[in-house]
């Protein structure tokens, strides 16, 4: 699964949406990389394990399912409204040129996280699955993972925060420069993001899948009242 992801993100996005956008293409050049990073994902996972392409009105386990899918909404949604509420929140209270500074540090800055993420996750989550009757194999499995990912990106995350000026000079240029402090102090939180990414795997695989929610809708609810 992790290398159909980065397969998927090689094929959209350096094969296709970065020599659109050398050669002018704008926006559609980030739409076109999303469309054939999708499809390219969809293409190798059927070929990987082909499926009946029958519609499947019901099932013994559809209410197990659609308890599972809800709970995969209701987090994703609040990861999301987590993910996007800063910029909302900036958006009311400052003027748009802080607004897109902000945006771009931290769009820039969450690339490694969600590269990692989207490689390991689902990998972790498949291989945390055979080991989920075995909580003190999973858990020093869960251990080896975070140290791994610590050891790859609190030296990668400091680097990268010293040189953030520069980063945003090679980049985007002078105009935005600005945004160079604040990428270089959202840098420094990326190992922190990595490691709570990767700990979703562990609360499905032993049946707590609903704590990542509950967890976070404390935070919700504290940010909602400065809107």
């Amino acid at each position: 699964i992790g290398l159909i992801q980065l397969a998927g993100y090689a094929a959209g996005y350096l094969m296709v949406g970065l020599p659109m956008a050398l050669n002018g293409w704008g926006a559609q050049s980030l739409a076109a990389a999303a469309v054939v990073q999708a499809g390219v994902v969809a293409a190798a996972s059927f070929a990987v394990h082909p499926h009946s392409l029958k519609p499947l009105l019901a099932h013994a386990l559809g209410r197990e399912t659609l308890e599972t899918g809800r709970t995969v909404f209701s987090t994703n949604l609040v990861n999301w409204l987590l993910s996007n509420l800063d910029r909302a929140l900036m958006g009311r209270a400052l003027n748009t040129q802080a607004v897109g500074l902000y945006s771009v540090a931290f769009n820039l800055a969450s690339i490694p996280t969600t590269l990692l993420v989207n490689a390991m996750q689902p990998t972790f989550l498949a291989a945390g699955a055979r080991l989920q009757n075995e909580p003190k194999q999973l858990a020093a499995a869960w251990m080896s993972v975070l140290a791994c990912v610590l050891v790859l990106l609190l030296p990668f995350s400091m680097v990268c925060a010293m040189l953030a000026p520069d980063l945003i000079a090679l980049l985007y240029g002078a105009a935005w420069s600005e945004a160079g402090w604040l990428l270089a102090v959202l840098l420094l939180c990326v190992p922190a993001w990595g490691c709570l990414s990767l700990s979703t795997p562990v609360l499905w695989n032993t049946g707590r899948k609903h704590l990542e929610v509950r967890l976070q809708l404390p935070l919700l609810a504290l940010a909602v009242p400065t809107w």
